[in-house]
C-alpha cells in the first residue's frame, strides 16, 4: 500500500494546497512522543517525582513545574475529563501528565479548525455559485448562453467532487494520525484517548461532508430541470463526464489579433494626427499616408483583421 503522503499529494487539489492536513508535522509530532516515551520506559523514575505525581493526583493539585501548563490549557480539556472518567486511577496519573506536557494535542486542534474553516468556506461560496447560476437560467436564451450555463455548472459539479474528495482526504489523514499515536502507547489510557478523539472529529462537517453533497444534488437536479428535461440520470451523467485537459489556445489568438489591431492603430494615428503638428519647416520631408511604401501591407492586414471580426461577430 502507498504511503498516504504520497497519496495526499497525489490526489490534492493545488488551488486549496494550503488547506489540507498538515500530516508531514503530526506524523513528526506522533515519532517524537514515541521515542519520548521508549526513553521514559528505559529510565526508571524518582521516587520523590512519583510521590509528586501521586499526591497531585490524589489532592487534586498539580506539581509546581505542570502548574502554568495546566492554566493555560485548562479551557480545552472539558472533553478530555470524559476520557479520565473511563480510565483506572493509575492510566488516569499518565493521562493528566500527557495531556499537561502533550504537543500533539493543540496541534490536532488546529488541524481540524483549519480543515473545517476551508471546508466551510468552499460550501457557501458553491452554494452561492449555484445561487447565481439558477437566476441566470431562461428557457428561450441564446444557445451561445445555455451553453456558457451548462459548462459553469459542468465546472461547478466538478469543484464540489474535489471538495468531497478533499474532506474525505483530510478526515482519512486524522485518523490514521490518531491511530499511530494510540500504536504508539498500547493501553488503555491509549484507547481512551482514541475514542475521546474520534468523538471530537466527528462533531466537526468535513469528516462525512454532507452539504457537499446536498449542493451536488442540487446542481444535478437544476442541470436536469434546465437541461435534460427533468431526467436526473441524464443529467448525472453528462456532469459526470470528464473534462478535456487539452490546452486552448482562443485567448492567446485573440491576444495576438488584438495586439496587432493596436499596432496597426498607433501607426495610423501617428502619421494622422502626430505628424501633420509638426513644424512647417519639416514639412518637406513628411510623407503622406497614403504614399508611403509600406502603406499597402497595412492595409491589407487590417482588411484581413476587419474581415476575420466581422465573421466573428457575425456567428456570435
Amino acid at each position: 500500500m502507498p504511503n498516504f503522503n504520497l497519496r495526499l499529494r497525489k490526489n490534492a487539489y493545488s488551488e486549496w494546497k494550503d488547506e489540507y492536513i498538515d500530516y508531514d508535522k503530526l506524523k513528526r509530532i506522533v515519532k517524537q512522543q514515541e521515542q519520548q516515551l521508549r526513553l521514559q520506559q528505559q529510565t526508571p523514575v524518582e521516587p520523590d517525582k512519583a510521590g509528586d505525581l501521586e499526591s497531585a493526583t490524589t489532592y487534586g493539585t498539580t506539581p509546581r513545574s505542570l502548574k502554568r501548563v495546566g492554566s493555560i490549557r485548562r479551557s480545552r480539556s472539558t472533553s478530555y475529563l470524559r476520557t479520565l472518567a473511563a480510565a483506572s486511577a493509575s492510566e488516569t496519573e499518565r493521562l493528566v501528565l500527557s495531556r499537561l506536557i502533550d504537543p500533539l494535542e493543540d496541534a490536532l486542534e488546529a488541524e481540524y479548525d483549519k480543515v473545517e474553516r476551508a471546508y466551510a468556506a468552499h460550501v457557501a461560496h458553491y452554494s452561492e455559485q449555484l445561487a447565481l447560476l439558477r437566476k441566470q437560467f431562461r428557457p428561450n436564451a441564446p444557445l451561445a448562453t445555455q451553453e456558457s450555463l451548462q459548462f459553469a455548472l459542468v465546472e461547478l459539479h466538478r469543484l464540489l467532487q474535489l471538495l468531497t474528495t478533499f474532506a474525505l482526504l483530510n478526515y482519512k489523514g486524522f485518523v490514521k494520525i490518531l491511530k499511530k499515536r494510540a500504536k504508539a502507547q498500547p493501553d488503555a489510557a491509549a484507547g481512551a484517548w482514541y475514542l475521546a478523539h474520534t468523538h471530537s472529529l466527528a462533531s466537526y462537517q468535513f469528516p462525512e461532508a454532507r452539504q457537499c453533497s446536498d449542493v451536488m444534488r442540487s446542481v444535478e437536479q437544476t442541470f436536469a430541470d434546465c437541461f435534460c428535461d427533468g431526467n436526473h440520470a441524464l443529467a448525472r451523467a453528462t456532469l459526470m463526464t470528464k473534462r478535456e485537459e487539452s490546452m486552448n489556445f482562443a485567448q492567446t489568438f485573440v491576444g495576438v489579433k488584438i495586439g496587432a489591431c493596436l499596432i496597426l492603430l498607433v501607426w495610423v494615428g501617428w502619421d494622422s494626427l502626430v505628424v501633420p503638428t509638426f513644424n512647417s519647416s519639416r514639412e518637406a520631408n513628411v510623407i503622406p499616408l497614403v504614399e508611403a511604401r509600406a502603406y499597402p501591407v497595412y492595409r491589407g492586414v487590417g482588411c484581413l483583421l476587419l474581415l476575420h471580426w466581422l465573421v466573428g461577430v457575425s456567428l456570435f
